[in-house]
């Protein structure tokens, strides 16, 4: 039960981060976008979407950076140590 009751706890800290982070977007935007840009403000349900797509471009692109079959160039896979001499 323990298990369950903390998936549970992860879930309302993960939708409460998504929804301040959608709120965020949503007054960032209303501020600058539409002086900046003569753009339309944005409402609420539009910044939620638009929060939607980045995750889900977010997540299908660090997949796919994991699936490509190519060696990563990123120093992190690097089996060599910085300053270190061979």
């Amino acid at each position: 039960m323990k298990t369950c009751k903390h998936h549970g706890t992860h879930m309302i800290k993960l939708a409460l981060v998504f929804l301040i982070a959608t709120i965020l977007l949503l007054w960032g935007w209303n501020i600058a976008i539409p002086d900046l840009f003569e753009l339309p403000a944005m409402q609420f349900k539009q910044a939620l979407g638009l929060m939607i797509l980045i995750g889900t471009v977010s997540f299908l692109l660090r997949r796919s950076r994991g699936h490509g079959g190519e060696k990563s160039t990123s120093p992190h896979h690097n089996n060599s140590v910085m300053g270190k001499q061979s």
